[in-house]
């Protein structure tokens, strides 16, 4: 369908503008009479449009035809585009612009966006408008080469929910671009993306120079929150969730993570946390592709960097609150949790940690230093464990790693890998350490000091044992 015959097809009652003026309804075809009642409820998520339309009911599309560009380019300031249950192909490229809010809203009982074999480009690009729902799609990415990839940057709000992509993203040329480019661009702004599940990524070594598969990339220019809730994603080749280099905040809430190249979870900065997550590394999990294992392969669960060449530091501050981590088989030797150089601050509460595999540690504070271009993080740089339990038949050569982090504490915490020949905390030039209330259980020493002096009060076995 071509968009004179896009614009045509609405029928009476709907409202459409060949570009996104945001003009009011005129009396005369306004649809909204007094008393009649609401066809489809205009309000979602608290973003209000002004008109809702069927794609195929309303703007004539056929059921199992093609979304072209131009019935994307037709859509009206505040409409709110519902796809019945099907599957539609998507032509990739599609924009829209001018806009300040727009919907997209699948079945409940299953809209299906099939991609073309070969495409790589983005399906849909929003990039300023205010309001934005995508909700209830899967994308399938099965055609040979396909993969799916949205850009949504909304200015006040954004929610994404009931998302689910099928097939794994793994071209041939190894360049496969995010599956989301998000961004709240307001400082006050509010994004969700919600029931996102994506379990076969692309390959879990395919970092390709940065050019690999990115679940989520927030950059530059997200100033206000977004959250990640009840998301499920597995076996992507550059960070699961990368979300690090930006001003804004990101919250990672109730979300499952399984064998994620990088990190599962990369953020950093005062507002930004993960809360209540279940982060896995097993390679006896893991049944795609064996190749580039040899190139950037490091599976970590959580990530912290805060520091960036082109916008300065961030306020320090990320949080690991309530979350779970379990580590296997990790054929990378990467920790479970790890602050860069160029991070500050983070604090690990009530968090559990089992640990079976080989490594350098557990948790590790890297040194003061520069990572690539990115300035070190600068003080606060201290990394505070409160009611962390790590357990396991892991083999490493300290628990807990601590360097150039003064004003550190590990309080009330077990740190047991009995196996191990390695020893428990090592403290290296950092000064004020606090370690109290603490069980450490190693071949080794329980806690090392390296140009630093800590204060050090152990208890001798983990509670309730």
């Amino acid at each position: 369908m071509d968009r004179r015959s896009f614009l045509r097809a609405a029928v009476p009652g709907s409202v459409l503008l060949s570009t996104c003026l945001g003009r009011e309804p005129s009396g005369d075809d306004d649809p909204r009479r007094p008393g009649d009642e609401e066809p489809f409820p205009l309000t979602r998520h608290g973003i209000e449009f002004e008109r809702s339309l069927d794609a195929v009911e309303d703007i004539g599309l056929d059921p199992g035809g093609t979304v072209t560009n131009d019935l994307i380019a037709g859509i009206e300031d505040g409409t709110l585009l519902r796809f019945p249950t099907g599957r539609f192909r998507w032509d990739p490229g599609a924009r829209v612009e001018d806009c300040d809010r727009v919907g997209f809203l699948g079945s409940p009982l299953g809209t299906t966006i099939e991609v073309p074999a070969g495409t790589n480009e983005r399906l849909l690009r929003i990039e300023d408008a205010a309001e934005i729902t995508f909700e209830n799609f899967a994308v399938d990415q099965t055609n040979e080469d396909a993969v799916g990839s949205f850009v949504l940057w909304g200015r006040d709000a954004l929610h994404v929910e009931n998302v689910r992509f099928r097939g794994r993203a793994n071209r041939a040329d190894r360049r496969e671009p995010s599956a989301f480019n998000i961004k709240i661009l307001d400082p006050d702004g509010v994004g969700t993306v919600r029931n996102w599940v994506d379990r076969t990524g692309s390959g879990w070594a395919n970092y390709n120079g940065s050019n690999g598969r990115i679940g989520a990339l927030v950059r530059d220019g997200h100033l206000g929150t977004l959250q990640f809730v009840d998301c499920d994603l597995r076996e992507f080749g550059n960070n699961a969730l990368y979300t690090s280099r930006c001003q804004g905040n990101v919250q990672v809430i109730d979300s499952y993570f399984e064998n994620n190249n990088v990190a599962s979870v990369r953020i950093g900065g005062e507002g930004s946390f993960a809360e209540g997550c279940r982060f896995v590394v097993s390679e006896s999990r893991y049944e795609g592709p064996r190749e580039n294992e040899d190139e950037a392969f490091h599976m970590r669960g959580v990530l912290i960097e805060d520091s960036h060449e082109d916008f300065g530091q961030k306020d320090a501050g990320a949080a690991v609150r309530d979350c779970s981590f379990l580590v296997e088989e990790n054929p990378t030797g990467a920790p479970a949790i790890e602050v860069w150089s160029n991070g500050r601050s983070l604090s690990v509460d009530d968090t559990t940690i089992r640990y079976d595999a080989a490594g350098p540690s557990v948790i590790r504070r890297e040194n003061y230093g520069s990572k690539g271009r990115h300035p070190p993080g600068e003080s606060p740089r201290w990394l505070r464990l409160e009611s962390v339990d790590v357990d396991g038949d892991g083999e490493v050569r300290r628990i807990v790693d601590l360097r150039d982090a003064d004003g550190s504490r590990v309080r009330d915490c077990c740190l047991r890998l009995p196996r191990s020949e390695g020893n428990g905390i090592n403290v290296v030039r950092s000064a004020d350490v606090v370690i109290e209330n603490t069980a450490v259980e190693v071949a080794g020493t329980a806690v090392v000091g390296e140009e630093s002096d800590p204060v050090v009060d152990l208890r001798a076995e983990c509670e309730g044992e």
